[in-house]
Order: C-alpha cells, then structure tokens, then sequence
C-alpha cells in the first residue's frame, strides 16, 4: 500500500499524477456475485470503483481527516531497489502462503482454478 491513512504517511511514486485504477475488495466480491448471473461474459472484463491520480487520493484523505500531512515522493531512481526488494521477497518465501492457514479448508467443495489450467485456458482462447 503506498498510502497509509491511519498514521497519515505515504510513498507516493513517481509524480503521483498517474491515474490508478482502485477497487474495494467487498465490492470486488458484490461484483462478482452479480456478474455471475449475467448471460454472456466477455472475454476479459474489468471492475473500476474509482480511478484517481495518489495525489488526488492524498487531497481527498486530507479533506476527509482534516490534517494536512507531508507525503513525500519517491521517484525513479529510488523505485529501482525497492524492485530489487520485492524480488528478494518472493526469493525467500514470503508469498509462499501456508496451506494450512489458508480459508479454501472450509470451502472444501470450492475448486479454485490452478495456474496450469488458468493458463491452458487463456492459451486455447487466442489459438
């Protein structure tokens, strides 16, 4: 999260001009949970709750709180290691969520689609 409201700190990427497409994860589920009656699916389909530049969403916290709060900018040269970071992330383990914990065990009818048959699919879609 590059915003943090509660503590009224940040990193803004970049200029924070860049439009960024944001959506709720509840709404995510509501519009899953409507999309799936829906007769026809295209073959992709997007859901944008709002789309707003980070220092729109820096303006719009600050209205709501307020406070107004320094958020400094991180710019290109300093993005570069904090890529180098994420990859380290993933190196050592820490988005290799623990099965056990995971909620599907209470779902034990729910098939969720493996990365193989997610990518055999979107690959018989454009052949």
């Amino acid at each position: 999260m590059v915003v943090d409201v509660v503590n009224s700190k940040a990193g803004i990427p970049g200029s924070g001009d860049v439009p960024v497409a944001m959506t709720f994860t509840s709404d995510l589920a509501k519009f899953v949970a409507t999309a799936l009656t829906l007769p026809k699916w295209e073959q992709e389909t997007y859901l944008t709750g709002d789309k707003l530049t980070w220092n729109q969403l820096v303006e719009l916290i600050e209205a709501v709180k307020g406070v107004k709060s320094p958020y400094p900018y991180i710019s290109d040269e300093q993005l570069q290691p904090m890529i180098a970071i994420l990859g380290l992330m993933f190196e050592r383990g820490v988005f290799d969520l623990r099965v056990e914990t995971s909620i599907m065990q209470d779902f034990p009818d729910l098939k969720l689609r493996s990365m193989k048959e997610l990518l055999e699919e979107a690959y018989k879609l454009k052949v």
